[in-house]
């Protein structure tokens, strides 16, 4: 998702949890799952222990949160990319250039929202 969603230097996690609300609902519980996701794939990518991205969750519940958050992200993930790969009006946002798809994230929220269509809900993902 990072790669579609094109984050900025030093922008990447604001960008990412905000741009990756045009494919999941807009709430403050998809910010805080987004949020949580970006933790997570940013800890281990630079080689710390995944604990370290929940330590303000209890220990007892890291694990099942942190299998949830992996639930929704691969769920957002695959239901993204599946309609980028069979809606021609959805692939040729990606697949235009780096002009198009800096275009697509200069727009406004709901423009956004509009183009994409129906969003994933990630609150129901177990």
């Amino acid at each position: 998702l990072e790669a579609l969603i094109k984050p900025e230097i030093s922008k990447t996690k604001r960008q990412f949890v905000h741009r990756c609300q045009t494919f999941a609902v807009a709430s403050q519980d998809s910010k805080n799952i987004l949020d949580e996701c970006y933790e997570i794939q940013n800890t281990v990518e630079h080689m710390h222990p995944w604990e370290n991205a929940l330590l303000r969750r209890a220990p007892k519940d890291r694990q099942s949160i942190a299998l949830q958050r992996l639930r929704q992200i691969e769920s957002l993930a695959l239901t993204v990319y599946q309609r980028i790969t069979t809606s021609a009006q959805h692939a040729a946002i990606f697949r235009g250039g780096e002009a198009d798809i800096d275009a697509f994230w200069q727009k406004r929220d709901d423009e956004r929202a509009q183009e994409w269509g129906a969003e994933s809900d990630l609150t129901t993902i177990a």
